[in-house]
């Protein structure tokens, strides 16, 4: 049993000793600068006062299409892709590629006097692609 200057110490934890079926934790940790400290009652009252200003009331505003608009809807998204993948009508694309040329060599000893060579070129390349127009149907 505590006394009663013990109870005073415990300040508004006084509150829960003795009281059947609760659980009273409490916990604190320092690790050199850094202190944690946990009691579950403060804990659970913070955690009410969060989860209230959440809404959780579902609005009875529910979008309801009539099947033309359904239909409409998924006329545009299907043209959205195959403007995707083809281009939009009426536009102009343009690519173009320009190399300068490589080469390259290697040259290995053959023998005591001669040394063989393997070299290989490739021209200056240019290359460009054009799109004018509508896609095909």
């Amino acid at each position: 049993e505590l006394r009663p200057e013990q109870l005073e110490a415990l300040g508004f934890l006084k509150d829960y000793v003795d009281s059947p079926g609760k659980v009273l934790t409490m916990a604190f940790v320092r690790i050199g600068q850094v202190r944690a400290l946990d009691f579950t009652p403060y804990r659970q009252q913070v955690m009410r006062f969060m989860q209230a200003g959440k809404m959780n009331i579902a609005s009875g505003l529910v979008r309801r299409p009539s099947p033309m608009a359904l239909d409409k809807e998924l006329m545009v998204k299907l043209q959205r892709k195959v403007e995707q993948i083809t281009g939009k009508s009426n536009m102009m694309g343009s690519f173009e590629c320009v190399i300068d040329g490589v080469r390259g060599r290697v040259v290995e000893p053959y023998s005591s006097q001669h040394v063989l060579c393997k070299e290989l070129t490739l021209a200056p390349l240019r290359c460009k692609v054009l799109r004018n127009g509508c896609p095909q149907a």
